[in-house]
């Protein structure tokens, strides 16, 4: 059932492009104004098909995040084959303030460009 519903997505991500006007976003649809995460569906959209400009103009950590889900779907699958439990050790532990903030910081900004350009 997974596989189908990957496959389903995968299908729909390489032959429809996504636009800002039929957006799904809940949090748009009910206050016009884009979320922290607007836009990363049009930049892994691009990034598939080797846009990497556009990846970037959509949501400029939308690389990032491809990238950080692909790693923890390979490392998932070694957790499994391994009998390991690795990636939940890896997000169960104590993260340092500063990279947090960093972090807050940097979705904070990517939000704030996001509702300057309406995206």
């Amino acid at each position: 059932m997974v596989g189908v519903i990957i496959l389903g997505y995968s299908y729909l991500l390489l032959t429809s492009f996504p636009d800002a006007e039929n957006s799904i976003c809940l949090f748009k649809k009910a206050t016009g104004i884009p979320c922290p995460g607007c836009g990363m569906g049009r930049s892994t959209w691009s990034l598939v098909h080797g846009q990497l400009k556009e990846s970037l103009f959509y949501h400029p950590l939308g690389i990032v995040f491809n990238l950080l889900m692909i790693i923890a779907l390979i490392q998932a699958v070694v957790d499994i084959i391994r009998n390991d439990d690795k990636l939940l050790r890896f997000f169960k532990q104590k993260w340092p303030l500063w990279s947090v903030l960093v972090l807050f910081v940097v979705i904070l900004l990517v939000w704030g460009r996001n509702i300057w350009l309406g995206m």
